[in-house]
């Protein structure tokens, strides 16, 4: 492997890190709680988390005496945050089982765009939508 794929991945490893991190603060509403979970120590969790709020140029926590809750920001960047995680989880074992010479099947699913209002009432056969949702005759 290249030295600049390594420091790619590398990188992207500490990104996912990083929305681990606020994922565990999010669910334990404690730094410490999840520093602890996390197995780090507290400081620098609290610097990744002011890191990544920086980065995202928003407030992700409603801060408290003794403890996070997520504000608005937080509540929406919640689902992103867990389905890229989940994303690099499912592409890092695709890419462990091909490694490993095992054929890793990958659906892609995609749904069609809506019909355009003027084909509601028209006859299915006759009438067909391409991909960018134009009416041929058939």
């Amino acid at each position: 492997m290249s030295a600049r794929i390594v420091r790619v991945l590398r990188k992207a490893f500490m990104e996912l890190r990083v929305l681990r991190y606020f994922l565990a603060v999010a669910e334990a509403a404690s730094v410490t709680a999840a520093a602890h979970q996390a197995h780090i120590a507290q400081p620098p969790l609290s610097r990744q988390l002011s890191a990544l709020e920086k980065v995202l140029g928003v407030s992700l926590f409603t801060r408290r005496p003794r403890s996070l809750n997520l504000n608005a920001a937080g509540r929406r960047f919640r689902p992103i945050a867990q389905d890229g995680v989940r994303h690099a989880e499912q592409a890092a074992e695709a890419m462990s089982a091909m490694a490993q010479g095992e054929g890793a099947a990958v659906t892609v699913v995609a749904s069609p765009p809506p019909l355009p209002t003027s084909l509601a009432g028209s006859d299915p056969v006759k009438r067909r939508a391409d991909a960018r949702g134009q009416c041929r005759g058939r």
